[in-house]
């Protein structure tokens, strides 16, 4: 694996939106009590931080943060205070982050981990908290991908499905 170890104060691979989404991420583990950031958050931070693209893959899934919030709650509860300090991100968001990181990489390494590559983690992240909200809420994964990879142009690593382009 390629990936170097991302650490939440050394995010310089990834751009703007991107570095936004784990900060979005760290404050929505606080609000929920939560002295770690999981899955669930960076989903929540995604949600907190959308581009246009990203967004609409989101939105036609209906994957609202409202719900997501809502499937979060339900699967692992509010924490008992908010943490004070660092909130540290569990294996499989270190695993997400990394995957992105790879992804970006191996697809065009001049270009900076985006959202979509964020996502396209999370997706593809098959015993994380965030899939079994994404599940929760009704959602089939493997069109999550599909959408993700119409989005970045990457239909050998994801498997296909038929829908329509997002680009229209």
């Amino acid at each position: 694996m390629l990936a170097s170890r991302i650490l939440l104060n050394n995010l310089e691979c990834f751009d703007e939106e991107g570095r936004r989404t784990v900060a979005f991420a760290q404050e929505e583990a606080r609000l929920l009590g939560h002295n770690y950031l999981g899955t669930e958050h960076l989903l929540l931070g995604l949600l907190d931080s959308c581009d246009r693209r990203t967004g609409r893959i989101l939105a036609e899934a209906g994957i609202t943060r409202h719900r997501v919030r809502q499937a979060t709650v339900s699967i692992i509860g509010h924490g008992q205070r908010a943490p004070v300090g660092r909130v540290l991100l569990t294996p499989r968001a270190r695993n997400i982050l990394e995957s992105a990181v790879d992804f970006r990489s191996t697809k065009d390494p001049v270009q900076q981990v985006s959202l979509t590559d964020i996502l396209m983690g999370i997706v593809n992240e098959p015993t994380s908290i965030a899939l079994r909200v994404i599940d929760q809420l009704g959602v089939d994964a493997v069109h999550m991908r599909a959408c993700a990879a119409l989005v970045v142009g990457d239909g050998d690593t994801w498997q296909a499905s038929p829908v329509a382009s997002l680009e229209q």
